[in-house]
């Protein structure tokens, strides 16, 4: 496998991306949430912006792989969002600065 992926060929990089989704993992050790594969799956799509990585048939096994992995998170119950706290007003209020010293005032 070459390290420069902007080398690849569409063939070569579709195989890549077959081995690269099913062990993806955020820093915790745990698989993503299914919205972040799709975004990722975006994300390379952009960067690789002379292969239509999401529409092409040339990229038909490595998205089946992607949905495999989705499937198994849906099975697996895997596929719920964290929904976080909301931040309180009083956090959001603004910092003041003395411009004398462009430090924050106290």
């Amino acid at each position: 496998m070459e390290a420069d992926v902007e080398m690849y060929d569409v063939e070569g990089l579709n195989q890549v991306l077959r081995s690269f989704y099913p062990p993806v993992q955020n820093s915790t050790g745990k698989p993503y949430f299914v919205t972040s594969y799709v975004s990722l799956r975006s994300g390379i799509s952009r960067h690789f912006s002379k292969f239509d990585v999401i529409k092409s048939p040339s990229f038909t096994s490595s998205n089946g792989v992607l949905k495999s992995v989705i499937k198994t998170l849906h099975k697996n119950g895997q596929d719920v969002s964290e929904q976080l706290s909301a931040v309180v007003t009083e956090a959001w209020s603004p910092v003041r600065f003395d411009r004398t010293t462009m430090s924050p005032a106290v």
